[in-house]
C-alpha cells in the first residue's frame, strides 16, 4: 500500500519510486487535461491549476520558498536564479504543497519539514519538468545516442544540465552511464559529487571506469576509447565543465 504523503517519505526502494510517481501524476493531473499538448510544463499554468501564484522577490535568501495564504500558496522565488535553477525551484516548492492540508482557509502542514521530504520533492520535481508522456511526445525514448538527449532535455525541455542528467540516467534509465560537473582546482579535475549522477545499475568498478574516461576527456580533450562516448560542455572560463559518459557506444564528441 503506497498511502497518503506522510506516510510515502517512509518508504523504499520500488514502493517509494511508486510514490514519486504517483506524486507527479497528482500534481500534473488538471494540467495535463487542460494542456496535454503544451511542451514543456508551463510553470504558471501548473501553479494556478493547484491553487498557487508564482512571484519573483530580489535577493531571497535560499532561492524559493513556499508561502501558504489564504486560498492557497504563493511561491517565492528569487530574481537571481538562471532559467534552469528557477524551474527546479518552482517545481520543487509545488511539490511541497502535498505536505499541506487545505481543510482550512489557510493550508496547514501536516508534519514539519524534514531532509527526507526535501529529497522526495527533488525527486517529484524532475517528473514534474519532464514527465515521462512528454518524453514519449517527442519520441525521447526511441532515441539511444545521449548526446541528442541530453540536448533536448536541456533544450526543449530547459532543464540544468545536472537535472537532465539525473532524468536520463536514474529516474527514467534511458541510457547507462555516469555524468557530472567537475572543477579545476590546483590544476587537477575533480568531480562535484553534489552535481554528479550514475546509473543504478552501474558496479562500483564500472563508475571507476567512466570517470576515469570523463577525466581523461577533460586532460586532452580526445580520449581513446572503444568502451564509452564521451561529450562535455566546459563553463565558466574552461575552469569546470559538465561531462557525460555514455557505455557502450565508441566514440567520443563535443557537445
Amino acid at each position: 500500500m503506497i498511502g497518503h504523503p506522510p506516510s510515502w517519505l517512509r518508504l523504499k526502494g520500488l514502493d517509494r519510486a511508486t510514490a514519486v510517481e504517483r506524486a507527479s501524476h497528482e500534481l500534473l493531473r488538471a494540467y495535463r487535461e487542460q494542456w496535454p499538448n503544451l511542451i514543456p510544463t508551463e510553470l504558471h499554468r501548473l501553479s494556478a491549476s493547484l491553487g498557487c501564484q508564482v512571484r519573483t522577490v530580489r535577493n531571497l535568501e535560499g532561492g524559493a520558498r513556499l508561502l501558504p495564504v489564504r486560498g492557497g500558496f504563493h511561491v517565492l522565488v528569487s530574481d537571481k536564479l538562471e532559467a534552469g535553477r528557477y524551474r527546479t525551484a518552482v517545481a520543487h516548492e509545488l511539490c511541497h504543497t502535498l505536505f499541506y492540508s487545505r481543510n482550512g482557509d489557510i493550508p496547514e502542514r501536516l508534519l514539519p519539514t524534514t531532509e527526507a521530504e526535501e529529497r522526495f520533492c527533488f525527486d517529484v520535481a524532475r517528473r514534474v519538468l519532464a514527465p515521462r508522456w512528454m518524453l514519449e511526445a517527442v519520441g525521447l525514448p526511441s532515441q539511444r545516442d545521449a548526446k541528442p538527449m541530453f540536448r533536448i532535455l536541456t533544450g526543449r525541455f530547459k532543464l540544468s544540465r545536472p537535472t537532465a542528467a539525473r532524468l536520463m540516467l536514474a529516474d527514467y534509465e534511458l541510457v547507462t552511464g555516469v555524468a557530472g560537473r567537475w572543477s579545476l582546482v590546483e590544476n587537477e579535475w575533480r568531480l562535484n559529487r553534489g552535481e554528479s549522477s550514475a546509473s543504478p545499475q552501474l558496479k562500483v568498478t564500472e563508475r571507476k571506469l567512466l570517470h576515469s574516461a570523463a577525466r581523461n576527456w577533460l586532460r586532452s580533450g580526445d580520449p581513446e576509447t572503444i568502451f564509452c562516448q564521451v561529450f562535455g560542455l566546459m563553463e565558466a572560463g574552461n575552469q569546470s565543465a559538465f561531462v557525460l559518459v555514455q557505455r557502450g557506444l565508441a566514440k567520443t564528441a563535443v557537445a
